[in-house]
């Protein structure tokens, strides 16, 4: 179904150095990165400003084709802000904020992993039954 979606959201996430960035220059990187929502396929990355970025607080909304994909989209999201705000890649967590941002990271990684496992889960089992299916025809012939 080309209508189906996924979506995820990420409320009130603090980040201590989103108060020294300006709207336009955040803004200008998510364009030149390629963070963004894509009106016409109706699927991407947007941020919420909840308060001014003084407050060190945003929000993000992702929709992709599935839940698996809006989460991806999220787990890059926060990877582009602690990029862009000076801070280490997630993947070595010893420089990711400490705080909610960090623990909003884990979890979100962790839930798509566990998506990840669940998708391939039922490949594999859509996989068995077509075989089952198509051993059933053959010897029905």
């Amino acid at each position: 179904d080309k209508s189906a979606r996924g979506y995820s959201v990420c409320d009130m996430v603090y980040h201590p150095n989103l108060a020294t960035v300006q709207y336009n220059v955040f803004f200008n990187l998510c364009r030149l990165k390629g963070v963004h929502f894509d009106l016409q396929d109706k699927m991407g990355t947007a941020f919420l400003l909840v308060d001014s970025f003084a407050g060190g607080v945003i929000s993000l909304l992702t929709v992709g084709k599935d839940s698996a994909m809006s989460l991806r989209l999220l787990a890059e999201g926060f990877d582009f802000i602690q990029l862009q705000l000076g801070v280490g890649r997630s993947t070595s967590d010893k420089f990711v904020p400490e705080g909610q941002f960090k623990t909003s990271l884990k979890e979100i990684k962790a839930r798509l992993e566990e998506k990840v496992q669940i998708n391939k889960a039922e490949r594999e089992e859509r996989k068995k039954q077509h075989r089952l299916q198509n051993e059933t025809d053959l010897a029905n012939l």
